[in-house]
């Protein structure tokens, strides 16, 4: 397997970015860096705040010719791109990929790609090599003291979609090391629309959840028939319910799928933000009372 020392950022494709980025600082409180200009598209990564320590590059074609376009204009975008992280050795990498039946796809010096449709589960992974002192992007976990902003705590998982749980629970852990999130040797739960397995990384940073259909007219199902196998939901949760929710009301975007623990006391509440108001990225935030009340 591949060993991964830390999660550096996931990137998202967007056709405009400085109105994504937009959305990303006024609504969800992510600080930005320059806007950089490379051959072929334009990005920008934003920190996220909170403590996951993660970044979350925006990427958008600057000339027609793009290879963006390709993304952009397919079944899967625009949303989220790829997921950027940082491993012991390049050269150890490639072999490994290599062992499992891959072929490494755009190797450099320091970088390399497992392809959506070559092993990468219908998404993009991007691996790459740097010291301490060299990591890509770092920094220190923060809060959000910005006004009208939904104040993130944190990332908590990226949620993959697919028909099979066990299939790609089992692709993770012998891929990248992932081990289920409650230490269950199976950790896979099903409900009337769907079958969960929830791993953790070795970092800690975030969580990656399978969701697959648990019947033919499953959402998740629909999903698939759609998209393929690929990435569904971005999960964050946040520190006050109240604050989260008048920020959104205050810039007119409004949720859906709203739940709530059923009691006299608020323990966790939960809702989505349509993709039609984040530009392709379909995303889930909670609050809970304490750790462990929401999952």
């Amino acid at each position: 397997m591949i060993e991964i020392l830390n999660v550096d950022h996931f990137c998202q494709a967007v056709p405009n970015l400085e109105k994504q980025s937009n959305f990303l600082q006024k609504v969800l409180g992510l600080v930005p860096s320059k806007i950089s200009h490379q051959p072929g598209f334009d990005n920008q990564v934003l920190s996220i705040p909170g403590s996951s320590r993660l970044g979350w590059e925006l990427m958008s074609p600057n000339a027609d010719d793009s290879f963006l376009h390709r993304f952009l204009d397919g079944a899967r975008g625009p949303g989220l791109h790829h997921l950027t992280m940082r491993v012991t050795s390049i050269r150890d990498t490639k072999d490994q990929l290599l062992e499992l039946g891959y072929e490494p796809w755009g190797v450099e010096q320091n970088v390399a790609y497992l392809h959506p449709q070559k092993g990468g589960q219908g998404f993009l992974f991007q691996f790459y090599e740097a010291s301490d002192e060299n990591v890509w992007y770092d920094t220190e976990p923060f809060a959000d003291s910005k006004k009208n902003t939904i104040g993130i705590k944190s990332v908590d998982h990226i949620a993959h979609a697919h028909q099979n749980v066990g299939e790609l629970v089992n692709w993770y852990h012998s891929t990248f090391g992932f081990s289920p999130y409650t230490g269950d040797s199976v950790n896979t739960s099903s409900g009337e629309e769907f079958k969960i397995g929830l791993l953790q990384l070795p970092s800690k940073q975030l969580k990656i959840e399978i969701i697959a259909p648990a019947h033919s007219e499953s959402f998740v199902q629909k999903f698939l028939n759609e998209r393929d196998t690929s990435v569904h939901h971005l999960t964050l949760e946040v520190e006050d319910w109240n604050r989260a929710t008048a920020a959104l009301a205050f810039h007119g975007i409004r949720t859906f799928g709203e739940r709530s623990n059923v009691g006299t006391e608020s323990l966790w509440n939960e809702a989505f933000i349509h993709p039609k108001e984040t530009d392709g990225v379909l995303l889930q935030i909670f609050w809970q009372a304490k750790p462990g009340l929401w999952e």
